[in-house]
């Protein structure tokens, strides 16, 4: 038992790769800690998010991926390097918008380094807020057809 759900549950839950989430669920559930490394999330913090049906997440990190990412492109296609400029009237050589830009990689940058340290947190609480709405909205259903809802419910996503 970790924090009222059941290891097994858990394990069910997670689905591929139960024994690379579990220490950490562990972890988390006896000492408080939040911390641990997940270099899926770090290098590709959207795709994963939405690999771990964490859709929230995934959205929210890939709009937020996406905005950063705007002063980097708005360079790319107006140096000339791509042969194309960019008319909005933005002077891609001033030094507000170089600071813009490396403002925009460095907030990227320790997103991505979040993400790697704490997706894995991301993923344990959603997993006990989803094991425990189907012990409550299952109470009167066999063990058979709750572990069928769990696998279900968590797993991974296309």
């Amino acid at each position: 038992d970790i924090d009222g759900v059941k290891l097994g549950d858990l394990a069910r839950y997670i689905g591929p790769n139960p024994l690379g989430f579990l220490p950490s669920f562990i972890k988390f559930g006896k000492t408080g800690r939040k911390l641990s490394m997940n270099i899926f999330a770090f290098l590709f913090p959207p795709l994963y998010f939405m690999y771990r049906k964490m859709k929230g997440w995934g959205l929210a990190a890939a709009v937020i991926m996406a905005l950063l990412n705007l002063p980097v492109m708005i360079e790319t296609f107006s140096s000339g390097s791509y042969e194309l400029t960019i008319k909005f009237g933005i002077d891609v050589k001033s030094r507000n918008f170089q600071m813009l830009e490396q403002i925009a990689v460095f907030v990227r940058m320790m997103l991505e380094i979040m993400a790697g340290f704490f997706a894995n947190y991301l993923y344990y609480k959603q997993a006990r807020r989803d094991i425990f709405r189907i012990y409550r909205e299952s109470e009167d259903e066999d063990r058979d057809a709750i572990n069928e809802r769990i696998m279900t419910k968590g797993g991974t996503s296309y």
